[in-house]
């Protein structure tokens, strides 16, 4: 991380070590590949722990915003309409 600039007060003060390394690896990378491949590149044992080491990303999280709004919202408002 130094060599990236983020020096060791910043490290401490924001939480980081190379374990958050695991963490943001394991979202950024799930969905592209099969999760049974990612379990596996990861060396986790089962696949709870893939999920647990799973956050959604910014760009997941407007995928999925942009989806909900496609096909989730309209029926929801459509059948509001009609009750």
């Amino acid at each position: 991380m130094v060599a990236i600039g983020i020096g060791i007060d910043e490290q401490k003060r924001r939480g980081l070590t190379f374990h958050s390394w695991r963490h943001f690896s394991n979202s950024a990378i799930r969905g592209d590949i099969a999760d049974s491949v990612l379990q596996q590149a990861m060396g986790h044992s089962s696949v709870e722990m893939t999920d647990r080491y799973y956050h959604m990303t910014a760009d997941q999280g407007e995928s999925y915003r942009k989806s909900v709004k496609t096909n989730i919202i309209p029926i929801v408002f459509g059948v509001l309409k009609t009750a």
